[in-house]
């Protein structure tokens, strides 16, 4: 696995580890902001709410995790997508 994928993962679980106390699906929620999907956009919010990249980067990482994790490419990541893409990054977000 990449290891700026591992980076990412750890990042993000971090973050989930510290404001949401470790609930990945109030994670996605928040990110979703109470739809069924999380946007590119919010995808770029949480990215850099982990310390993912900067300003000038952090869109490269937003658009490679939505190439990765919206595999139906509908422009938005299910938290289904979420989950699996969260797996390939070495993170198990559980049910």
């Amino acid at each position: 696995m990449d290891q700026r994928a591992l980076d990412l993962g750890r990042r993000v679980n971090t973050m989930v580890q510290n404001r949401f106390q470790g609930n990945y699906r109030q994670a996605f929620n928040h990110y979703a902001q109470g739809g069924a999907e999380v946007s590119g956009n919010q995808v770029g919010r949480m990215l850099g709410d982990a310390g993912v990249g900067n300003l000038l980067t952090r869109g490269a990482y937003k658009d490679a995790v939505m190439d990765r994790f919206d595999t139906n490419r509908n422009g938005g990541v299910s938290w289904s997508e979420f989950q699996s893409g969260m797996r390939q990054v070495g993170v198990n977000v559980g049910q």
